[in-house]
This record gives structure tokens, C-alpha cells and sequence, in this order.
């Protein structure tokens, strides 16, 4: 025969009824005889969660009937099926667990009851109302602690042929009466094992302390649990929004699991993208990219590399870098590593510099380089970016050379015309007309000017070859700058500017002489040139750090702000028509920087637009001779 599913409830019911009768019929005892312990509220709780209001209460009264036996009073008739009645509303109304309704219940209501009932009948003397109260309350609370672990255990099996009232189980659910388990069982076996439980007011404060504790317990196990769910939840929103952990059943469990699997595909997918996406940059950037450990071994070589250098990435990788160097840079990078190590020091890192490279069938070329550190794993990474200079060196000296040549060939014939021009004006000094001697003038300065402009590009050509020599001597700055000034003397009066030299200090330098009367010669020409008549010019000379700044200073209009980043390269001026009608190439200022940068000094300049510049040089200097100011 087979038994229905609604036998099988009515079995169970009975069942339920059994057991909670034995339970309050049967009690454990605790100190001595002075706790009892009754069960029989446990299954009837559990009566109400499985089977519903009607057999809880049925079951509650069943077990209610032998408390009155034992007890010999109708307090039980009131208190328990009561409780059945205020935690069936509180489910039902607030969705909230079997625990905590039974929990508010037995704080707020029940033992309050008790202790009313008891005091009203007198059965009791008044010292043993509150523990009675108290007693009832915590037995009340751990049946109450009990039926939801039974429920929750069954929540986890669902049988299916029971017509058993079962909530989905969520996974805030599991972690909260984990941890309140694994709390409270640890702490009533400490309470239960203590020895001070030796008299009447010390057993009411044992049970206070064992309300509190499940108190704390249930309060912490609630924060922790909501707390790790919220993250889970938000965690499993990678997936879709039907996995939401909070609002679903055991089936987050699988859920959580594919959201899992979701985040760590993404994450994986997202880390791929990224690296392809990386790769694919630097596999088609036009610079050799080399990245480089510590120790000079080649972590990573793109593909620009390859074409640089002509070497594969495998047989680089693993390698140290000094193979793709010819000497010096060879022998001494690993020493470099070395003393950046020990130091700190960084001669190259972060700035930028022209090296040789050497390629894999031997040839030797020349590169710009520039190398960064970043840190990976606490590791320094140094990564080398590195252009194939070649062709452009093959430019700049073809270019070089053909401005070479241009000057060269034409200084011969220009010299040929200005000595012609020089032989005509003085041989027939009063045999020409006006007009004709105006004409011949002419003729000589633009001579003068082209000549010029040879021997400019000349410098820079030699310059850029490396090909200039200087003949350096210990020289008087005073004595220098003195000289420069009368030489200049004749193109101020002409343009009416006066020159004054201002303050004088003296000191020695180690410089060649012609070439320092070039620079300042540039800087005193373009001074006057741009200086409005009847203005002055201002030359000082000023000792400062170790340095002597020999600085021109005008009253003209200035450098415009535009024009400031470019004022010292090749053929630069400045696109004001004002500035343009003074003529010139745009070299001198190049040469005169680079001159002063073949002493061991530098050039720089300071101004205001509208309101005049000052250029100036600065040189070390080599001996202090008396200094006074002027």
C-alpha cells in the first residue's frame, strides 16, 4: 500500500506531538537540580514552519497539556501556544526567521508574562520570579535557536514527497547561522562549564550573561552575513540580473558559481584584449621598443627592433642588450647597471641621447635613445626606445657638404669682385659721378654681407661636422669684452646708439679668443640693429657661482613670446616684418651658442616683448683677478 503525501504529514504531525510532550516531560537539569530544561516548545516551533499555523498550534497545546501536568498550574496553556500565535504573525507579516520572532517574543512578552502570572497566583517567592522568567526566556530562545537549524538542514534536502512549508534557502540564510552557530555553541559550553553557579542570584546573573551573549551573537552573525552577501550579490551582477544573491533561493549557490566563472572569463578575455591590443602597438610603431631587468636582460624586443637591429626576438630574449652595442657602450653597460645599483645615480635614464647601434651582420649605426625605469613586483624595468638614425645623419652630412661646397665656390668668385670693386673705387676716387660712387657702395656692402653669410655657414657646416678646432688660452675677460666693444664702436655711431658697460667683474677664462670676439660681436650687432637711435646698449660683466655672465642688454622691441623656443636654431627669426627688415640669416645666434657651448659654457637670453632683451653668455671661471665694479 502506498502512503500518500498527505498520510505522511499527518504521520509526521503525530510525530511532532510525541516528541514535544517527551520533551517537556523528559527535561535535562543543569546545576546541580537547579536548571530544567524543557525541549517540548523545539517541535512545536518546527510544527509551525513545516506544517503550518494550525499544527503548530495543535502541537503546542499537546505539549502545553503536560506542562500543566508537571507544573500543576495553567501558565503553560497561556505561554506556549501564545508564542505559536506572536512568531506565526511576525513570519507572516515580516518575512523575518523563526529565531528572531521567537527571540522578540520571549524578551518582550513571554518572560514579562511569567514573571506577571507567577507574581499575581504568589506560587513563588518573589527572589525566584526573575530567574523563573529569566529561565523560560532562554529555554525558550535555544529551542527557538534549535527548530531553525532542524529547518534549515531540511531546507538544504527538500524532500520531495512531504507537503512541507520549506523557503527557498538563500545564501545569506547559510552564513548567518554558520556563524551563529559557530558562536554560540563555543560560548554556552564556556557558561555552562563555569563554577560560580552556586546560589540563586547566580544562576539569574549566568542566564542574563546567556542572553546577552546569544544577543551579541545573533547581531554580529547578521553584520558579518549581510555585509559578505552584499559583496557576493554585487559580484554576481556580472553575469545577468537574474542572478541577484539576495533575492534568490539555493540556486545561487550554482549561480554564484557561474558568475564566478563569468568574472574570471571576463577578467581573462579583458586581460587578453589588453595585451593584444598593447602588442599590436608597439608591433607597429615605427621605434624599436627594448625592455631590459636589472641585470641587462632582454624582457621583451618588438618588432621595429627586429627591423633595427636584424636580430629575431628569440635569439635576443634572455640575452643581455650589450650584444646589440659595439664598443664602448659594449663593455661598459653592464658597469653602468652596476653603479646605478649601488649609487643611484642615472646618467641616461630619462633623457634622451645619440649612441651607436650595432646590427646583427656587424654594421654599425647610429641611434637616438631613450630610456625610462618603471617598477614591476618591487623589480626596476628599464625601458629602451631606440630610432634608426641613419638616413638622417646621410641628409645632414650630404646637406653639409653641399653647403660646403656652395661656399667654398663662391667665396672665390666674391672675393674676385669685392677686390675688383676695392681697385676701381681707388683708382679713379674723383673720376666717378655721384650717382656712380652711391652705386659702387652698394655693390661693396652687399659684397661684405654675402661674404658674411659664407663664412656663417662655413662655422655652422664645421660645427655640425665636428670639424672646428679651438685654440683655447687663459684670457682677461675685461680685457676681451674691451675689445669686442671697440670694434663695435664704429656700427653703433652710425646707427646713433650708445654702448655702456656697466658693472665689470674681473676673472680669467679658458677660451679662444677669435671665437669669443665672434659671439660677442653677434650679440653687440644684433643689439645695435634692434636698438631705436639715440637709445644705448648696456654690457656687463658679472661673477656669480663659479660662472662670469657677460650679458647685451637693448631698449628695442624685444623677442616675441612666440619666437622664444626657436630664437637659437639654424635660420630662425622671427616673422615680424619689423624684425625681418634688419636683415641677417638667422645663423648668427646658432653659431654663438654652439661656439660657447665648445668652451664649456652657454648662451640664454631674458625678455619682455616690447620692452628689449638681454642675451648673454656664461663661462666658467678659471682664476678670480681683483675684482672691482664699475
Amino acid at each position: 500500500m502506498t502512503i500518500s503525501g498527505r498520510q505522511l504529514s499527518i504521520v509526521l504531525v503525530a510525530l511532532l506531538i510525541l516528541l514535544a510532550v517527551s520533551g517537556n516531560y523528559y527535561h535535562l537539569t543543569l546545576f546541580d537540580g537547579e536548571l530544567r530544561y524543557l525541549l517540548g516548545s523545539t517541535f512545536s516551533l518546527l510544527a509551525l514552519r513545516l506544517f503550518g499555523f494550525t499544527a503548530g498550534l495543535l502541537v503546542a497545546l499537546c505539549a502545553s497539556a503536560m506542562t500543566v501536568i508537571v507544573w500543576q498550574h495553567p501558565l503553560g496553556f497561556v505561554i506556549y501556544p501564545l508564542e505559536i500565535v506572536i512568531v506565526h504573525f511576525f513570519i507572516g507579516r515580516y518575512g523575518s526567521s523563526l529565531l528572531l520572532a521567537a527571540m522578540f517574543y520571549w524578551l518582550m512578552l513571554g518572560a514579562p508574562l511569567i514573571w506577571g502570572l507567577l507574581s499575581v497566583t504568589g506560587l513563588l517567592a518573589s527572589e525566584l520570579l526573575t530567574i523563573v522568567a529569566l529561565k523560560h526566556a532562554v529555554n525558550g530562545v535555544l529551542n527557538a535557536f534549535l527548530a531553525e537549524i532542524v529547518y534549515t538542514l531540511l531546507r538544504f534536502h527538500r524532500p520531495s514527497r512531504l507537503r512541507l512549508r520549506l523557503n527557498r534557502l538563500r545564501i545569506p540564510d547559510v552564513i548567518f547561522f554558520s556563524l551563529l552557530l559557530s558562536m554560540t555553541i563555543p560560548v554556552t559550553a564556556i557558561l555552562l562549564n563555569f563554577p560560580f553557579v552556586a546560589s540563586t542570584s547566580d544562576l539569574a546573573i549566568w542566564l542574563t550573561w546567556l542572553i546577552v551573549m546569544i544577543i551579541v551573537n545573533m547581531i554580529l552573525a547578521k553584520a558579518i552575513s549581510s555585509w559578505f552577501s552584499g559583496h557576493l550579490a554585487r559580484l554576481a551582477l556580472v553575469g545577468s540580473a537574474e542572478q541577484r544573491l539576495i533575492k534568490h533561493d539555493l540556486e545561487e549557490f550554482t549561480m554564484l558559481g557561474k558568475a564566478l566563472g563569468t568574472v574570471s572569463d571576463a577578467l581573462e578575455r579583458r586581460a587578453q584584449d589588453q595585451q593584444t591590443h598593447t602588442q599590436t602597438i608597439l608591433d607597429n610603431i615605427i621605434d624599436g621598443i627594448i625592455t631590459i631587468d636589472a641585470k641587462g636582460s632582454v624582457l621583451s624586443y618588438n618588432r621595429s627592433a627586429e627591423r633595427i637591429f636584424g636580430y629575431p626576438e628569440q635569439a635576443v630574449l634572455g640575452r643581455n642588450v650589450s650584444m646589440l652595442m659595439p664598443e664602448p657602450y659594449h663593455g661598459e653597460h653592464d658597469s653602468y647597471l652596476e653603479n646605478y645599483r649601488v649609487t643611484g645615480n642615472k646618467k641616461i635614464i630619462g633623457k634622451g641621447r645619440e649612441v651607436q647601434g650595432r646590427h646583427q651582420n656587424g654594421t654599425v649605426f647610429p641611434l637616438d635613445l631613450m630610456v625610462t625605469e618603471i617598477s614591476r613586483n618591487d623589480q626596476p624595468v628599464f625601458i629602451g626606445t631606440v630610432r634608426d638614425i641613419s638616413e638622417r645623419k646621410k641628409v645632414d652630412r650630404l646637406k653639409n657638404e653641399f653647403v660646403s661646397t656652395v661656399s667654398h665656390e663662391l667665396r672665390t668668385p666674391l672675393t674676385a669682385i669685392c677686390g675688383s670693386l676695392g681697385l676701381i673705387s681707388a683708382a679713379q676716387p674723383g673720376g666717378l659721378e655721384a650717382n656712380a660712387l652711391n652705386l659702387l657702395d652698394i655693390a661693396q656692402n652687399n659684397c661684405k654681407r654675402l661674404g658674411h653669410l659664407i663664412e656663417d655657414l662655413l662655422d655652422i657646416e664645421s660645427l655640425a661636422s665636428g670639424r672646428m678646432t679651438m685654440q683655447i688660452s687663459r684670457e682677461s675677460i675685461t680685457e676681451l669684452v674691451g675689445r669686442a666693444v671697440s670694434d663695435s664702436a664704429a656700427l653703433a655711431l652710425k646707427a646713433d646708439v650708445e654702448i655702456v658697460l656697466g658693472r665689470r667683474d674681473q676673472a680669467l677664462v679658458d677660451v679662444d679668443e677669435r671665437r669669443f670676439t665672434q659671439i660677442m660681436s653677434n650679440l653687440l650687432s644684433n643689439a645695435i640693429k634692434f636698438s631705436p637711435r639715440q637709445s644705448s646698449v648696456l654690457v656687463e660683466q658679472i661673477v656669480r657661482d663659479g660662472k662670469i655672465r657677460v650679458s647685451v642688454q637693448d631698449y628695442g622691441p624685444g623677442v616675441p613670446a612666440a619666437f622664444h623656443s626657436r630664437i637659437f636654431s639654424r635660420f630662425a627669426q622671427a616673422d615680424s616684418s619689423d624684425l625681418k627688415s634688419h636683415g641677417g640669416a638667422g645663423l648668427g645666434l646658432a653659431i654663438s651658442r654652439e661656439l660657447a657651448e665648445q668652451m664649456s659654457g652657454s648662451m640664454g637670453f631674458d625678455s619682455i616683448e616690447g620692452k628689449g632683451a638681454t642675451f648673454y653668455v656664461e663661462l666658467p671661471v678659471q682664476l678670480m683677478e681683483d675684482i672691482t665694479s664699475s
